[in-house]
């Protein structure tokens, strides 16, 4: 039982560190993108691949280049009437990205937090099918894990995981919950050995995303991550073949361009084995 609760802790700082690294990172630009661009010599690909995008958390909007008042007013601040307000806006969707992640910020502890969590959890007991609900309520068990402190920690990351699970029962092909699986098993501890599980669930990521009939900025996200798991398994001529992949779906991205060109300079690849 001790361990179980260990390796969720340690998949929680996971996805805790990758939703910071991802708030930090600057749109289109990956770790080691620049060195390369720059001719510096490339360091081993495992090390420039761009962190996995935090499952959830990223809201789907293009950025804003201002914060809008409301964005900026936190919830602690509101009236119930104007929490109530927000609180749809975001659901509903017609909320900005900068406007959604202030919203959650602000909102992943206290009354308000309770507030939010009671809200969705309703929806999803009302509603079998209710797969916005549910993507929601794992984003708030996400949220929460950067204000928990220790084995709580493991207790929401369960939950999220449970909550995509319900999601692709429900819609097999709902890419936002698959990529957060895919992420999920990438954060767990080497010694459990899911690098496998995430190589599939990843897999299966990509295959919706190529049938997508609407394209999502974070797409070439998962061949990135892909490839950085298939070097962390030990293949890089996988890991070369899924960016090769991912360059000719989405030529229009540098960070896909950047990570090919340093994975060819880094390793040999025969053409033929003999």
């Amino acid at each position: 039982m001790k361990n179980h609760v260990n390796s969720f802790l340690l998949i929680c700082l996971g996805i805790s560190i990758g939703i910071i690294v991802m708030l930090l990172r600057e749109k289109g630009q990956t770790p080691g993108a620049k060195s390369a661009a720059d001719g510096a010599a490339p360091p081993h690909p495992s090390a420039v691949v761009a962190p996995p995008s935090p499952p959830s958390v990223i809201v789907d909007a293009e950025p804003v280049e201002s914060r809008s008042a409301s964005a900026r007013q936190p919830a602690t601040d509101l009236s119930a009437e104007e929490f109530e307000a927000q609180m749809r806006r975001v659901f509903r969707g017609d909320a900005s990205e900068e406007e959604q992640l202030a919203f959650w910020d602000s909102v992943r502890s206290g009354d308000k937090f309770d507030q939010v969590i009671k809200k969705l959890q309703a929806d999803v007991e009302a509603d079998a099918n209710d797969t916005p609900s549910r993507l929601h309520l794992a984003q708030a068990y996400v949220t929460k894990i950067l204000s928990a402190i220790g084995p709580e920690k493991s207790i929401w990351a369960a939950k999220a995981q449970d909550m995509w699970k319900e999601v692709l029962a429900i819609d097999p092909d709902n890419w936002r919950a698959q990529h957060s699986m895919g992420f999920s098993y990438s954060q767990y501890p080497d010694f459990l050995n899911m690098t496998g599980r995430a190589i599939t669930e990843y897999e299966k990521t990509i295959a919706l995303q190529e049938n997508a009939a609407e394209k999502r900025s974070q797409f070439p996200n998962s061949y990135l991550e892909l490839s950085r798991l298939h070097i962390k398994n030990g293949d890089p001529s996988s890991a070369l073949a899924i960016l090769e992949q991912g360059v000719s779906v989405h030529p229009e991205s540098q960070a896909l361009a950047d990570q090919l060109e340093v994975m060819s300079s880094s390793f040999k690849f025969e053409d033929a084995v003999e």
